[in-house]
């Protein structure tokens, strides 16, 4: 006599295999969700435009990974009125010249140029992640890896707003 054979196993390969779908999918939506996109760009411009402090102070922390070369520079930052008062680089003076490069427009406008290098019809694909203020809308995080050249940069933003007696101290 014929014994039937059991396939209740089957079942078990099954939901591993849709778990392993749902696992992978909602990982996959949750790093596209938060891609940088230009119009997170201009979101946060306007932002600072409407509510951007005129004093402030900065400290950037870059890290650019090239291949496994890893550059590292902290630059501070002393912004009075808008403008730059004074800057260092790994504790050295930064050029004068560079100054508007790290403000916060500076930073928008850096932010622009990767966007719009990334862009361009043939460029390599970009995994790309921006975040900033929801208040003021100033960057407080960057992160931009090129998987075909192994590229990647790691900007952060410690930025505090000046009031009162502090305009007169730096970073």
């Amino acid at each position: 006599m014929p014994t039937d054979r059991n396939y209740n196993w089957v079942w078990f390969f099954v939901v591993i295999v849709l778990l392993g779908g749902i696992m992978a999918g909602s990982n996959l939506l949750y790093n596209l969700r938060q891609q940088f996109k230009p119009e997170d760009l201009v979101a946060a411009q306007k932002k600072w435009e409407q509510n951007g402090p005129a004093d402030y102070d900065l400290v950037i922390r870059k890290e650019v990974n090239n291949s496994g070369s890893v550059f590292r520079d902290e630059i501070k930052v002393t912004v009075r009125g808008g403008r730059t008062t004074g800057a260092t680089i790994n504790g050295r003076e930064l050029e004068k010249r560079l100054w508007p490069d790290y403000e916060m427009p500076g930073i928008f406008d850096w932010v622009e140029r990767f966007s719009e290098i990334d862009t361009k019809p043939g460029a390599n694909k970009v995994f790309c992640v921006a975040r900033f203020d929801p208040v003021d809308g100033h960057l407080r995080g960057y992160v931009r890896s090129v998987r075909a050249t192994q590229e990647r940069q790691d900007l952060t933003v410690d930025f505090r707003k000046v009031t009162g007696d502090l305009k007169k101290a730096g970073p």
